[in-house]
């Protein structure tokens, strides 16, 4: 592909951030639910709830984390891995550790938290961490990914992407035979969850190196019926939200931990049509902008909620539900972005800086003459 045409010319990617933005609001309605107070009452709101699956995605971001760490390095030497380590933990971390002295702050100011997310108790569910919210895994496994991608890289090159990301299933079937019953990723504690994810965040790797590495004709073709992926990511969601809600006595539930499994090919599918198309008709702005500060969204929108919890003393206003969820939603994302201004964005300047610092130091000065 050349230069012109490539959509991995460029150092941002048009379209990952809207995927981005979508993910991380879906991950909202999956928690808050699209409609007032906390209630299902009807096959229809079953069903819509079903939609809103938030464990997908997060399979969504791991592909294209995958995508986005593996991309500046498909023709250029990761070299030393020290600021890349430094620059990718600052971060994930930083606005992490922000986030968990909030929550454990709304504690002591009486705010009553509807999960028990972001408290450090090592010793406790296992050895993980106490956090039934179902968010503080996922950042544990981007921790060890970016470990473990100076290691991985020259292996994914020599062997393929595709094929290291086949390999890695066979520690996450084992990790499934050893728990077959297990309905989420994080019933597998902080410390082992990652293996179930890794299969995907390679399957990210790997389409970096596709869509860097094929012909225009290939390319030309990948971008095509984007609206038909969409579908299929939508009902891929749903079913796998299906099989792990269902009820049905003469059916075992399946867990996230299997089915997401084969719905990372459908994202793989996706995120390459969204890719290619973007490259050649840009989407909405407005979308991508936002989808700079989805990990606020994904991180803080649980706080967000907290917060809303104790002004308003409940989910919704008083004799004006839809309004009060409207309210909630407004103020939510409201807060998600004063956390992206005043915590996100200067902990990524942080983040670029130590990288850069680190970088700059271990530049060999050149031998001095006698």
């Amino acid at each position: 592909m050349s230069s012109d045409s490539s959509p991995t010319s460029r150092q941002r990617i048009a379209g990952l951030d809207a995927i981005r933005f979508v993910a991380a609001s879906w991950v909202v309605l999956h928690h808050i639910g699209p409609w007032p107070g906390a209630d299902v009452k009807t096959a229809w709101q079953t069903g819509l709830h079903l939609l809103f699956n938030g464990p997908a995605a997060v399979t969504v971001f791991f592909v294209i984390s995958g995508f986005v760490i593996h991309h500046p390095f498909v023709h250029r030497p990761l070299g030393n891995p020290v600021p890349f380590w430094a620059q990718r933990w600052i971060r994930i971390s930083l606005p992490a550790a922000v986030m968990t002295v909030l929550m454990f702050r709304f504690r002591f100011l009486g705010i009553r938290m509807p999960w028990d997310g972001f408290q450090l108790t090592p010793l406790g569910h296992g050895l993980g961490f106490r956090d039934t919210s179902g968010l503080m895994w996922s950042l544990v496994a981007e921790v060890v990914y970016y470990g473990l991608y100076p290691f991985l890289r020259p292996v994914g090159m020599r062997i393929g992407w595709w094929r290291l990301a086949g390999l890695a299933l066979v520690p996450a079937l084992a990790l499934l035979l050893w728990q077959p019953r297990a309905l989420l990723f994080n019933n597998f504690t902080h410390w082992m969850a990652w293996i179930l994810g890794l299969p995907s965040w390679l399957a990210g790797c790997a389409l970096a190196q596709t869509v860097a590495t094929e012909s225009p004709a290939t390319a030309s073709r990948g971008g095509g019926r984007v609206g038909l992926w969409r579908i299929a990511i939508l009902l891929g969601a749903w079913l796998t939200a299906v099989l792990k809600e269902h009820t049905w006595s003469e059916l075992p539930q399946i867990g996230y931990p299997w089915t997401l499994q084969l719905f990372a090919i459908l994202v793989v599918g996706w995120v390459r049509a969204e890719i290619l198309q973007a490259a050649r008709r840009p989407g909405p702005a407005w979308l991508e902008w936002n989808g700079r500060w989805s990990y606020s969204i994904y991180l803080t929108h649980m706080a967000a909620l907290t917060f809303w919890l104790g002004v308003v003393g409940g989910p919704d206003l008083p004799g004006a539900p839809w309004i009060g969820a409207f309210a909630r939603m407004a103020a939510i994302f409201g807060l998600c972005f004063l956390f992206y201004l005043t915590v996100e964005w200067p902990s990524w300047q942080v983040a670029r800086w130590a990288g850069r610092r680190l970088r700059l130091n271990r530049v060999v000065a050149p031998p001095q003459p006698a």
